[in-house]
């Protein structure tokens, strides 16, 4: 029996041992320790703890890494068989729910934890830098292990409850924006609380309350690592972290087990994304879909790829309410509170949220630019008219570009409430270096829509940590090399870097319609 469950796991541990890519991905990942460590070296002399500064970003990365990891590896390891119509040919074949969370979902964990164990010597040479314990590493890496099995039994759990990839995506996102960011709205509110003269700050209640604010916050892997690498640790290597994260995960692994045939037992075909009114008749028939205009291309990705104007009308109530929301907490956990939404607050808060939705669309719309093409194969229809390849790449992308007027429309909102911010910002940043930093963001789109061409799922996290890591490492190499951004070599590292960035954004962009010619012809 217990060879039966475990063999769909046996296989897939199996086919990653002989897989090239799994090792290359292995290398990859000490490859970029090593180098690094190499760049550490070679400015220890301009540091008191240089082994420290080579292990804090590192561990980082690492973090990051298995947080996207989270929402895009993890959290998709059923559902990607819900969508490919594959769960009830498995069922059949008599596979239970036990065989297939350990050969899709808990293979993935073992598969991250391999990686963490390839990086794990090469850290032990932080050591020799100096400023850094063997056990402090220890405990750095037994923290960040127990934090991997909880997100990736958090994602397997989300990938059961959800019927599609990108639901169980957004609900991972959310759940881990209320585990990071949850203890510390709540203890603001607290604070504001006790300053108002509502709640004693004495009472057993705002007792209690701070007392267990501060016992999640210990569960927090970020302040973990913060303790850790402090000089002056000296705890155990079992901490309430790491006892937390490591019975969270249980819970979430047999939640996965005890529901998993509560919301798979019928499995239904995912159909085709409509608009709400659609349909041009009754009384909604004002706010229906129009015919078609000029560029048939961009009307269709604008209606059935983002929800057309009923979205919009939906965004920018949401939107507002965020911004609006997010003003009276500002303006409630201040330290002189206020009831009154001020007009610099409220325009702070409109530039701030709406950029912040801005990059969410924006990664949303081109890892899914494609996707109805891709899935229903009809790239190569779509190629026979009679327009160019190029022409139907901006179609789409005008598209969606024209459904992220609420968030441009609150951002110039903002600026026009509270002007002198937005130019105090622009004024303190270096216009080279503001200048490289919005070519990142381009560059990570169309790595986005590049590898949402090849990959199913997962294109919007491995495209955020390509241009992290990459940035991380640009720093590290130029921190060896020189002595810092100011002076003229930093404005010419900064010219490079524009420069640089420029050439893979163009190299992507002949990339992305190469790869759609490619496409079309299968």
């Amino acid at each position: 029996m217990i060879r039966g469950t475990m063999a769909m796991m046996d296989r897939a541990l199996r086919v990653d041992s002989r897989s090239l890519r799994a090792h290359l991905i292995r290398f990859l990942f000490v490859g970029m320790i090593v180098w690094c460590l190499m760049l550490s070296e070679m400015q220890a002399w301009g540091t008191s703890a240089p082994g420290l500064d080579f292990l804090i970003p590192m561990l980082m990365i690492t973090l990051l890494l298995i947080t996207l990891g989270g929402v895009s590896l993890f959290a998709t390891a059923i559902t990607e068989e819900k969508e490919e119509m594959t769960l009830g040919l498995l069922r059949m074949a008599g596979v239970g729910p036990a065989s297939l969370l350990l050969g899709k979902g808990v293979t993935r964990i073992v598969i991250a934890l391999l990686i963490l164990a390839a990086q794990f010597p090469f850290m032990l040479l932080a050591i020799t830098l100096g400023g850094v314990l063997i056990h402090q590493v220890w405990a750095a890496y037994l923290a960040i292990c127990a934090y991997l099995l909880m997100i990736g039994n958090a994602g397997l759990l989300m990938s059961v409850i959800c019927r599609t990839s990108r639901l169980a995506s957004f609900s991972m996102t959310m759940l881990l924006l209320v585990f990071f960011f949850g203890p510390w709205v709540l203890g603001a509110i607290l604070s504001a609380a006790i300053n108002a003269g509502t709640v004693a700050p004495e009472g057993v209640f705002a007792v209690n309350a701070d007392a267990l604010l501060l016992k999640v916050g210990e569960a927090n892997i970020f302040q973990r690592i913060t303790v850790i690498l402090h000089s002056s640790f000296n705890e155990s290597l079992i901490s309430f972290q790491v006892v937390f994260h490591t019975i969270a995960a249980l819970v979430l692994f047999v939640l996965a087990w005890l529901l998993f045939d509560v919301f798979n037992r019928e499995e239904r075909a995912a159909a085709a994304e409509r608009p709400l009114f659609g349909r041009r008749v009754g009384k909604t028939r004002w706010i229906a879909v129009p015919r078609t205009w000029r560029n048939a291309l961009l009307w269709k990705d604008f209606f059935y790829a983002t929800g057309g104007w009923q979205m919009m009308v939906v965004k920018i109530f949401l939107y507002g309410a965020m911004i609006v929301a997010f003003t009276i907490f500002l303006e409630v956990t201040d330290i002189a509170p206020s009831f009154t939404l001020s007009a610099e607050t409220l325009g702070n808060s409109a530039i701030w949220v709406s950029m912040l939705m801005l990059f969410a669309e924006l990664c949303f719309y081109c890892s899914r630019i494609f996707r109805d093409e891709i899935r229903n194969r009809t790239l190569s229809g779509l190629v026979t008219l009679p327009i160019s390849i190029p022409a139907i790449v901006y179609s789409k992308w005008a598209g969606c570009l024209l459904a992220t007027l609420p968030a441009v429309g609150y951002f110039f909102a903002g600026v026009v409430l509270y002007p002198d911010d937005f130019f105090d910002f622009i004024d303190a940043s270096e216009a080279l270096w503001l200048f490289y930093t919005i070519l990142q963001f381009v560059v990570g789109f169309h790595l986005c829509t590049l590898f949402s061409m090849f990959i199913k799922y997962g294109g919007v996290a491995l495209a955020i940590a390509l241009v992290f890591v990459g940035n991380v490492l640009l720093i590290f190499t130029i921190g060896a090399l020189t002595s810092g951004f100011r002076g003229g070599e930093g404005d010419e590292f900064a010219i490079l870097g524009c420069m640089g960035s420029m050439v893979v954004t163009v190299i992507l962009h002949l990339a992305v319609i190469f790869r759609m010619q490619v496409m079309a012809t299968r």
